[in-house]
């Protein structure tokens, strides 16, 4: 990423919501780590999460479930 604004490029494409999910993901799985460890990622994170028309989608938990809601935290064999 480097001094980049966005993943690619300065530019956002579709890659940065990729990132972003697996980020959010990321951080829920190391309980904080990632981001504390990774300055940069955090920055990216928070960059993404104030994005015009996103910030409100993420905000909204009936639109955007979160967390344990996302199909990869599914129980599986009863664990």
């Amino acid at each position: 990423m480097g001094d980049k604004q966005f993943i690619v490029s300065e530019e956002l494409t579709f890659v940065d919501f990729s990132i972003f999910e697996l980020l959010d993901h990321m951080n829920f799985c190391s309980k904080g780590k990632t981001m504390k460890q990774h300055q940069n990622l955090e920055d990216y994170f928070h960059r993404m999460e104030q994005l015009p028309g996103f910030k409100e989608f993420w905000a909204d938990d009936k639109k955007c479930p979160k967390e344990n809601f996302k199909p990869w935290n599914a129980v599986l064999n009863n664990h």
